[in-house]
């Protein structure tokens, strides 16, 4: 599997909140996207702090490498899913329900190890019509708009579905 990897200074700025980063309270509940550093991004936030990012890199880069990633940070399970390095997280958009290893660390979740980046493309394909999205980890389930997605995740899906090629 490949991956996008930024440091942890653009996952921050890039990812979770595009070129200008902004209190969770003030986020609306619809999706930005850009794309910087050879990376295309799209991401949503909530009032209550839940975040949900993912990136495809191109490779054109020094710090970006091929592939797609995602990033999920739920403020109900803060604490909890770190507690543990590997937490399955389930993904649920237009009736497709995926789900995805990801990697604990305090309390965000990233794209572990041994997913599937074709099941990631399709996700990101169902995210992009769907009506209602949500994501649920360990028994916490959260609901993200789905306004705006279809053009924020354009880029996303487009690289990951062409990165998921044999």
């Amino acid at each position: 599997m490949t991956s996008a990897r930024l440091s942890s200074a653009a996952i921050l700025a890039v990812l979770a909140f595009g070129p200008i980063a902004a209190k969770a309270q003030d986020a609306p509940d619809v999706w930005s996207s850009g794309y910087q550093m050879g990376a295309h991004w799209a991401a949503v936030s909530t009032k209550s702090g839940d975040v949900l990012s993912f990136s495809c890199g191109e490779g054109g880069g020094p710090h970006v490498q091929k592939g797609a990633s995602a990033r999920v940070v739920l403020a109900a399970i803060k604490g909890r899913a770190a507690s543990r390095r590997n937490v399955e997280a389930q993904f649920v958009a237009e009736g497709l329900t995926l789900a995805f290893p990801m990697t604990a660390a305090e309390s965000e979740l990233t794209l572990g190890p041994g997913a599937d980046p074709r099941a990631l493309a399709k996700l990101l394909g169902a995210l992009r019509t769907a009506k209602t999205a949500s994501v649920a980890v360990e028994g916490v389930a959260t609901s993200f708009a789905s306004k705006g997605a279809s053009e924020a995740l354009e880029g996303v899906a487009d690289c990951a579905k062409t990165q998921a090629k044999p």
